[in-house]
């Protein structure tokens, strides 16, 4: 099957945001959304989590480049409405994921500056300033994992192992004891699922699933009995967004989705199984982090494909003060794409992103090669005559297990 379904985003060249940082920015944005104190950089693919009504972002990048993943934490106070800067990580890792334990944060996996991704641990303690290895993760190379914690257990559910392979295997972390395990064999193939605890259940939301790289799909894991029940579909697929969970209701933010812009917000009520629709954020990103605290949800960082560059911009709501209407739910039709070229986009394991506009028969050949190849394979494209100055032939190639995700637009030519 030709490997559409775990993709990711049309992005295009990754250029830098330099906007100062300043305590005074509090500007509307849209619908119920300010701005408040951007980033100290621009920042996208980080962890992050909340302690002691801090909201603390490790990791990332600030342009894709492998050479440029930080291992930097940042803390930010929504009191004073100020970033400050911790003790950074031992490892630098960009793709992160975080979780926080007994006042403790742990940053789990990601790539490192050589590309390659890991399955190292490492907590950090707030009250000494100080981060501390832990044992690694028992899977190999897994990544597009979804992270929660129940009952001071953090649990690891899909994802890709062996870049490639979506894994049906929940691994539980006790850090009391140091020890990961594998509780659960067969839970659904998800990856890059926004995870949300809750009522003692964790709930999955959206991602990509086999066949379907946009999913609505919502699962209700309960790990003390094992169960996984279905539950009322998003209203609108979504890969690479966020969620935050805000006085019981799960906000789900932004994302690539298949016929809307990646700025939209919605809310899903667990106690009961319904959806409503938010304010929609001002800037359409993917690659960012959610978090909320004191009411408020707060957006941060990400890849805006409206400014076609990362962003540091923040913006944050408060739910106390404006209560979404309840809208009918609607479920767009799938976009049936019938074109005669495509634009086909490729992210890396670096971050680096690499974007082609080429024939469908080319296309039909890589995803053909995708397929078939493995390992250190290459494949060539053919770059025509695009910035082609002395040379004869330019030709771009791109190696098999580097390749984090793609995606494939197709758009027709009326001649």
């Amino acid at each position: 099957m030709k490997n559409i379904s775990k993709l990711v985003i049309a992005l295009i060249t990754v250029l830098m945001l330099c906007i100062p940082v300043s305590s005074q920015v509090s500007a509307s944005s849209d619908q119920g959304w300010e701005f408040t104190t951007p980033l100290p950089k621009q920042l996208y693919m980080s962890g992050s989590s909340v302690i002691n009504n801090k909201i603390y972002i490790v990791g990332g990048s600030s342009s894709g480049q492998a050479s440029d993943i930080n291992k930097d934490l940042l803390l930010y106070d929504p009191v004073s409405k100020m970033w400050d800067t911790k003790a950074p990580m031992i490892t630098p890792r960009s793709d992160i994921s975080t979780a926080q334990v007994n006042g403790k944060l742990y940053a789990i996996g990601g790539f490192d500056s050589t590309g390659k991704y890991t399955k190292k641990i490492e907590e950090y303690d707030p009250s000494t300033n100080t981060w501390s290895s832990k044992a690694d993760m028992l899977s190999t190379a897994r990544q597009g994992f979804s992270t929660a914690v129940i009952n001071n257990k953090i649990y690891i559910i899909g994802g890709q192992v062996n870049y490639g392979t979506i894994t049906y295997n929940v691994e539980q972390y006790d850090p009391v004891t140091n020890q990961w395990s594998i509780v659960k064999t067969d839970f659904p193939r998800v990856e890059r699922g926004m995870a949300i605890s809750f009522n003692n259940k964790i709930y999955i939301l959206g991602g990509s699933e086999p066949g379907i790289s946009n999913s609505q799909r919502v699962l209700e894991y309960d790990p003390s009995s094992g169960s996984v029940v279905r539950k009322s579909n998003m209203p609108t697929g979504r890969y690479l967004g966020s969620a935050s969970l805000n006085n019981g209701k799960i906000l789900v933010v932004g994302g690539k989705t298949d016929t809307s812009k990646g700025n939209i917000v919605e809310i899903y009520d667990p106690a009961l199984d319904t959806w409503t629709t938010g304010p929609s954020i001002a800037i359409s990103r993917v690659f960012h982090t959610a978090e909320s605290l004191l009411n408020k949800t707060f957006i941060m960082g990400g890849y805006s494909d409206e400014e076609k560059k990362i962003v540091n911009l923040v913006e944050v709501t408060d739910l106390s003060a404006s209560i979404p209407n309840p809208d009918p739910e609607t479920i767009p039709e799938p976009n049936q794409p019938n074109g005669n070229r495509a634009l086909l986009t490729i992210i890396l394991s670096t971050g680096m992103i690499k974007e082609f506009d080429l024939s469908m028969n080319e296309v039909n050949t890589y995803l053909d090669w995708y397929d078939t190849a493995n390992g250190s394979t290459r494949f060539g494209f053919d770059k025509h005559n695009n910035n082609k100055g002395p040379f004869s032939k330019r030709t771009d190639y791109v190696v098999h297990d580097k390749i984090l995700t793609f995606e494939v637009n197709e758009y027709k030519v009326i001649e």
